[in-house]
C-alpha cells in the first residue's frame, strides 16, 4: 500500500514538472513572437506551480518589463491620434505591469489630466448652450490651463466673451430716460420701465409693491434700472434675451437663484470617497457624489466653490510617501574574533 501511495506521488510531480515545463517552453514560444502579454500570462501560470524557481521568476519579471514597455509605447500613439480613453487604458496596464517606472506614472497623469480637460470642455459647451455665459467661461479657462493645446476651448473663450459684450446691456436701447414719479406704486414703475426698452419683467412672489418716488433726467436706462433696484434692495436676474426677474436682494434669494455649477473631479491617487469627506468637510457642503468605479468626485455648487475644491484636490490627489531602507544583514562570529592576534 505505501508503495502504491509512493508512486501516485511520484505521478503527481511528474505531471507537475511536466505542466510547468509545457508553460515554460509556452511562454519562451511566444517570447520570439513577440508576444509579451501571452508570455506574461505563460510565466505567471509556471511560477503559480513553482514559486521558488529562480530563473523562471526572472523570465517572469523580464516579460513584466516588455509587457509593460509595449503598451507604454502603445498608449504613446494613442495619445498622438488624440484617443485619450485608449491612452488611459495602456498607461493603466503598462503601470501594473511594471510600477516601479517613474514615466509610466507620469504617462497616467498627464493622461487624466487630458480626459479632464475635454471633460471640462464638454461641461463648458453645456454652459453655454444654456446661456450661463459667466460658468462657460471658467469651464473654457480651466479647460485651456489644463491642457493649453485645445484650440476648442480658446476658441470658446472668444466666443463667449464676445457674447458677454453683447448682452452687457439690459435692451439695446441707448435713449436716456426721464423718470418722474411721486408716491408711485414700485410695479407700476417697473411697468413703465418695461414698455419704454421693450422688455419683459417679471416679480419674485415677494417682491413688495411699495411706493416709491424718483426723479432722474437724461439718464441711461441701466443706471436708472440700477438705481431703482438699489434704493429698493432688489437685485434684477436675466432669465431671457429679453426679460428680467426682479427679487430682493436678501442672503436667501441670493442663494436660492444663484447659478450652480457641475464639475467632475478625475482623480489618479486618492480615493474618491475619501477625497469627497474632505470636501465636505472643508467646504461645508452636501453636494458632493462620488463615482468609485471611474474613481471621480463630482461637485454641484457655487463657482467660488468649486474654485476651492479644485485647489483642494490638486493639493491632495498625490502619491503615497514611500521610504526605502537599504539593510545589509552581518553574520558575526565571536569565537574567531577572540582567536584573533599573534601566538
Amino acid at each position: 500500500m505505501r508503495i502504491f501511495y509512493r508512486y501516485r506521488i511520484l505521478l503527481f510531480l511528474a505531471l507537475l514538472v511536466a505542466c510547468t515545463l509545457q508553460e515554460l517552453q509556452l511562454g519562451e514560444e511566444l517570447e520570439k513572437k513577440g508576444d509579451w502579454d501571452g508570455a506574461v500570462a505563460a510565466y505567471r501560470a509556471a511560477v503559480k506551480k513553482e514559486p521558488f524557481d529562480k530563473e523562471l521568476e526572472k523570465k517572469f519579471r523580464h516579460a513584466k518589463t516588455r509587457a509593460a514597455e509595449q503598451h507604454f509605447a502603445q498608449g504613446r500613439e494613442w495619445l498622438k491620434k488624440n484617443q485619450i480613453a485608449e491612452a488611459l487604458q495602456e498607461f493603466e496596464i503598462a503601470l501594473g505591469l511594471d510600477p516601479e517606472k517613474p514615466e509610466h506614472h507620469a504617462a497616467l497623469n498627464d493622461a487624466w489630466r487630458l480626459r479632464s480637460a475635454r471633460q471640462t470642455l464638454l461641461d463648458a459647451k453645456q454652459m453655454e448652450g444654456l446661456g450661463r455665459f459667466d460658468e462657460a467661461l471658467g469651464l473654457y479657462e480651466t479647460a485651456v490651463e489644463l491642457d493649453p493645446s485645445l484650440t476648442e476651448a480658446v476658441e470658446g473663450i472668444t466666443r463667449v466673451v464676445q457674447q458677454q459684450q453683447e448682452t452687457q446691456t439690459i435692451c439695446e436701447s441707448t435713449e436716456p430716460v426721464t423718470l418722474r414719479f411721486q408716491n408711485t406704486r414700485l410695479k407700476q414703475v417697473f411697468e413703465i420701465l418695461a414698455r419704454t426698452a421693450n422688455i419683459d419683467i417679471l416679480f419674485d412672489k415677494d417682491v413688495r409693491d411699495d411706493l416709491v418716488t424718483i426723479f432722474t433726467k437724461d439718464t441711461p436706462f441701466n443706471e436708472a434700472l440700477n438705481l431703482i433696484l438699489s434704493t429698493n434692495q432688489l437685485f434684477a436676474k436675466r432669465v431671457g434675451p429679453d426679460r428680467l426677474l426682479i427679487i430682493p436682494d436678501t442672503k436667501q434669494k441670493r442663494e436660492q437663484y444663484d447659478e450652480l455649477q457641475i464639475r467632475t473631479f478625475y482623480l489618479s491617487n486618492a480615493k474618491a470617497k475619501d477625497m469627497a469627506n474632505l470636501l465636505r468637510t472643508i467646504l461645508e457642503t452636501k453636494r458632493v457624489y462620488v463615482n468609485e468605479p471611474l474613481n471621480t468626485v463630482v461637485i454641484r455648487d457655487e463657482p467660488d466653490k468649486i474654485g476651492l475644491a479644485e485647489q483642494i484636490i490638486l493639493a491632495n490627489d498625490r502619491q503615497d510617501a514611500e521610504v526605502l531602507f537599504d539593510v545589509e544583514v552581518l553574520e558575526v562570529n565571536r569565537t574567531k574574533t577572540q582567536n584573533l592576534g599573534l601566538n
